[in-house]
């Protein structure tokens, strides 16, 4: 499993690197207003605290653009814990399907 930054999915070299050493590439999604609260006063984002809130709304935009292209699954992380996150992730890694589905897990 790899976790990327939020931006290193946006660059094509990246995406074909990802694309090579992953079977599967999974999108973490929320509304804005969540993320903007889950990164809260979080110093090690130094980007977001310098965005208003429409160019902050314009990223999002932007990257959801390009990540739903390139990502195999979208699953919607809307209230969810991280151990939640984590158990739809790992069903979705174990499922016995090798169809994968845009949807919420």
């Amino acid at each position: 499993m790899l976790s990327t930054g939020g931006g290193t999915p946006t660059i094509s070299a990246n995406q074909k690197v990802i694309q090579a050493a992953m079977g599967r590439t999974i999108k973490l999604d929320a509304p804005i207003d969540e993320i903007r609260a889950r990164i809260g006063d979080d110093m090690n984002r130094p980007i977001f605290k310098k965005l208003s809130q429409q160019a902050f709304n314009e990223l999002k935009e932007k990257r959801d653009a390009i990540y739903t292209k390139f990502c195999d699954v979208i699953i919607d992380t809307s209230q969810k814990n991280p151990r939640e996150i984590v158990a739809e992730i790992k069903a979705l890694i174990y499922s016995n399907t090798d169809e994968l589905n845009y949807a919420s897990l």
